[in-house]
């Protein structure tokens, strides 16, 4: 059937949002009382979404430290190294020194301070792999708004009374949260204003297209300007001005994205990845791979075959 009127072209903006899909999500609690701070080490197989039900959390993060309160979110897109505090200040203990509660099982644990209460839902999550994803910040806040209220309400009342399948209910908000943090992101900051302006860039649009057409195919900076149809000077000033990085470090990022998606969902092997895309040896994939996304090829497939890991699993490891 035909409608009556034309369907209208998404935004950049929303192209960016309707590529991002969260493929697996799990979460878990996280109950303690002050004082309390726990250092949380990086893992890059996973993105994390924190979020405030009862009490407050400093978090510490490269960049910057964030203070949530009861209600709010953040996302941590890449997995970096962080540390969650009652307040800044209180000396941290690693993750692993923390004891699960056996009351309340593995998706619990407890901290041995007498003070105020805090309630923290963590989730667990990996995104598919999108170019939006190479140019977020280490952490994302969720920002208030009416449509956020709704969802992030529905999080922690569904947490607090847990039911059949209110993990699984939980879990599917956490996905839109998570996904909104982005939108907000690409909306409202300079950094996400130009990231959407790459994609209205004439040729940093046709630059993008290429290299995500195939990622196997070996591109130099004259080629890739050749196909953008501008010079190579102006090619790697219009990359700069607009995501802030030139062309071909942005490639190299987008063919580890890739390969990090080979190793984990498709379960390649490490020499079939390197072969895949044309590098002479195991090794040279390897220290590229690595210096790209801070995680040895061999563990990211690895991570597949195990899935996803919560918080509250990490630190009963």
């Amino acid at each position: 059937m035909r409608l009556p009127f034309p369907r209208p072209e998404p935004s950049a903006v929303h192209r960016a949002v309707l590529d991002l899909h969260v493929t697996e999500s799990r979460l878990c609690q996280v109950r303690l009382r002050e004082p309390w701070a726990v250092r949380v080490p990086p893992d890059p197989h996973q993105s994390v979404l924190l979020g405030v039900a009862q009490g407050a959390c400093a978090v510490e993060v490269e960049g910057g430290d964030v203070t949530l309160a009861a209600g709010d979110f953040l996302l941590l897109p890449r997995g970096d190294p962080h540390t969650l505090a009652d307040r800044r200040g209180t000396p941290a203990i690693p993750l692993g020194a923390l004891a699960l509660d056996p009351v309340h099982g593995m998706c619990v644990m407890q901290a041995e301070g007498d003070g105020a209460k805090t309630r923290l839902i963590v989730c667990a999550m990996r995104f598919r792999v999108s170019p939006v994803l190479s140019v977020l910040p280490a952490a994302l806040p969720l920002m208030r708004s009416a449509e956020t209220e709704a969802v992030a309400g529905g999080v922690l009342a569904i947490t607090g009374r847990p039911g059949p399948d209110s993990d699984a209910t939980a879990s599917m908000l956490i996905r839109v949260l998570a996904t909104t943090c982005i939108r907000q992101w690409l909306e409202g900051c300079d950094v996400g204003a130009r990231a959407m302006a790459a994609l209205q860039e004439t040729a940093v649009r046709q630059a993008m297209d290429a290299i995500h057409a195939d990622p196997r195919r070996k591109w130099s900076l004259a080629s890739l300007s050749r196909e953008a149809g501008v010079s190579p000077s102006g090619l790697s000033q219009k990359f700069v001005a607009a995501i802030g990085v030139p062309p071909m470090r942005y490639w190299t990022r987008w063919r580890m994205s890739v390969a990090h998606e080979w190793l984990r969902r498709d379960q390649m092997s490490v020499d079939e990845v390197a072969d895949a895309l044309g590098y002479a040896s195991r090794a040279a994939f390897a220290r590229t791979f690595k210096s790209a996304t801070g995680a040895n090829p061999g563990a990211t497939r690895r991570s597949g075959q195990t899935g996803l890991v919560t918080l509250t699993e990490r630190a009963g490891r």
